[in-house]
């Protein structure tokens, strides 16, 4: 098995606090939060399929 692939998305520090910081938001639209988890989500290194398993969403959505 080779090495583990790089994640879907890489996100930098600053990024990481901001989408952090909006998931702690109480008025954050529900879709909106459903797309900066799909965000986390993908730069902590969760592949496409398994992110669209738990959104409910198409992989070409997500």
């Amino acid at each position: 098995m080779g090495p583990d692939p790089a994640p879907v998305l890489a996100l930098g520090t600053d990024d990481r606090a901001a989408v952090e910081a909006a998931l702690r938001r109480r008025d954050l639209a529900p879709r909106h939060r459903e797309r900066l988890e799909m965000v986390k989500a993908a730069a902590l290194g969760h592949d496409l399929g398994r992110i669209a398993a738990w959104s409910g969403r198409a992989p070409a959505t997500v």
